[in-house]
């Protein structure tokens, strides 16, 4: 009799799933497919579980990106926000997330106030690679 939660039941049901998966799925492919990473869809924990990681990339692309620099990301998560942040990188228009100059871009704060944004690209510690490209861009115009 197989007991659920049992050691030696919880071998019996692997086994007999592995046995199925071996009847149906050729042995090297589902090597290669469990050697890579997977491709969440969903984000699976905190404030926006359960939320499209295409979305997230468009619409909290800061919190992705402290993600990035501040969490021990399994290879899941790391491969899964990496992809979705580049993926949507042409479809975003790169903001100052903070400060006086909130919600406006390089180009924008360039015309009256360049001074902040060499402040920013010598001093800025915490912000984005991609707002650091994007003020790079333009005090290099």
């Amino acid at each position: 009799m197989v007991k659920a939660h049992d050691a030696l039941g919880d071998v019996i049901v692997l086994k007999n799933l592995f046995d199925k998966l071996i009847d149906e799925q050729n042995m090297a492919e589902m090597i290669e497919a469990c050697s890579k990473p997977i491709l969440l869809e969903y984000m699976p924990m905190g404030k926006f579980k359960g939320e499209l990681f295409s979305s997230l990339a468009l619409n909290e692309r800061s919190t992705l990106h402290f993600m990035l620099d501040k969490f021990d990301l399994d290879e899941d998560l790391l491969h899964t926000i990496t992809h979705h942040l580049e993926a949507s990188k042409e479809n975003i228009v790169v903001t100052i997330g903070f400060g006086k100059y909130k919600g406006q871009t390089p180009q924008q704060i360039a015309q009256h106030d360049r001074g902040y944004l060499e402040w920013m690209r010598d001093k800025g510690e915490n912000i984005s690679s991609e707002l650091k490209d994007e003020i790079l861009k333009v005090l290099n115009k």
